[in-house]
């Protein structure tokens, strides 16, 4: 069981991880003009709380088309507007609000911690299952 929660652990973090660095090289990059050309709002319903995200689809000056990723609730009042974005320079498909990361060094570092615990507790249940294995 401690082996599933393992994985799932090092899947989290791995993904963490990932999603960290395209914010930092994204809030990394220029900014440039882009009009918004819709909003969405996610909704993800936890346990306990419901949070938001928004999509905005959004064409630069350049013509490209690329999604802007945000917290909260999306705002349609942007739609038609034209806004700062940075979009991230390995994927054009995928920009934030300036100074507005999607994720945090804070996500990356509770995701290692999670999995560094978890370790941990596979390492001592190992070690118990061992001794009661000799007798």
């Amino acid at each position: 069981m401690t082996a599933v929660l393992l994985v799932v652990a090092l899947v989290l973090t791995v993904v963490s991880v990932r999603d960290y660095d395209r914010t930092r090289r994204t809030q990394g990059a220029p900014s440039t003009e882009a009009t918004v050309v819709s909003a969405h709002t996610e909704v993800h319903h936890g346990r306990h709380s419901t949070t938001y995200s928004a999509d905005y689809r959004a064409r630069t000056a350049s013509g490209r088309g690329t999604t802007v990723h945000a917290h909260g609730q999306a705002d349609p009042l942007l739609v038609g507007r034209e806004e700062l974005v940075k979009v991230d320079p390995h994927d054009g498909g995928y920009a934030e609000f300036p100074g507005e990361p999607l994720t945090s060094r804070g996500q990356e570092w509770s995701a290692l911690a999670f999995l560094l615990v978890l370790a941990l507790a596979e390492v001592m249940f190992v070690r118990a299952w061992r001794r009661r294995r000799r007798g």
